[in-house]
């Protein structure tokens, strides 16, 4: 396998060093799909769990479930766009 130095030169990897940086690729690679996940899951449960709470204090039933939800929704395609805005700098 190839692999560009840092004088922007090819040269060979060895084998060790090819499974050492796949290696520490994958484990970033699951790291960031937890971070993503628990961006986009957090809010909307957040959301439910609060307006549940809300709604029973009130006794609205599912008005600020709903409201919260949306909420939550809106925040997580913020914190969507925000990872994607961080992922392409």
């Amino acid at each position: 396998m190839l692999e560009i130095n840092k004088n922007l030169h090819l040269e060979k990897m060895r084998h060790a060093d090819i499974s050492k940086k796949n290696v520490k690729n994958d484990n970033l690679l699951i790291a960031n799909s937890l971070n993503i996940g628990y961006y986009l899951v957090s809010p909307i449960l957040i959301g439910v769990f609060f307006g549940l709470f809300i709604d029973s204090k009130i006794n609205t039933k599912p008005t600020f479930t709903l409201i919260f939800i949306v909420l939550g929704l809106i925040a997580s395609f913020y914190n969507l766009r925000k990872i994607y805005k961080d992922a392409t700098h």
